[in-house]
């Protein structure tokens, strides 16, 4: 019984910790928001997937990640838009960014 909970418990302190997977990020990123929608509403989204945006064009929107480690990473998109209609015309996903200990 006691190993039962220690593996519970090992099970979910490891659940709450972060672990960088850039390319997933990307695809979700690029599954959310795309080239040619209206940009006001990619920064929406966004905002609705926890990312604070902020400035004009381009924009730049961020998340901060973290769990139980002593270290937390930030996950970015900029956004740019471009022609009369405000539609974006590139999506940047730089690699993900974590500080700590």
């Amino acid at each position: 019984m006691l190993k039962i909970a220690f593996l519970v418990a090992t099970c979910s302190l490891l659940s709450a910790c972060y672990f960088v997977q850039q390319e997933k990020f990307e695809q979700s990123v690029h599954s959310w928001i795309h080239v040619d929608m209206p940009f006001a509403q990619a920064i929406s989204i966004l905002g609705n997937k926890g990312m604070i945006c902020s400035g004009g064009n381009p924009s730049s929107c961020s998340r901060s990640r973290g769990g139980l480690q002593p270290y937390s990473c930030m996950e970015l998109v900029r956004v740019s838009f471009g022609g009369p209609y405000m539609l974006v015309d590139k999506i940047e996903v730089p690699k993900i960014a974590c500080v700590g200990l």
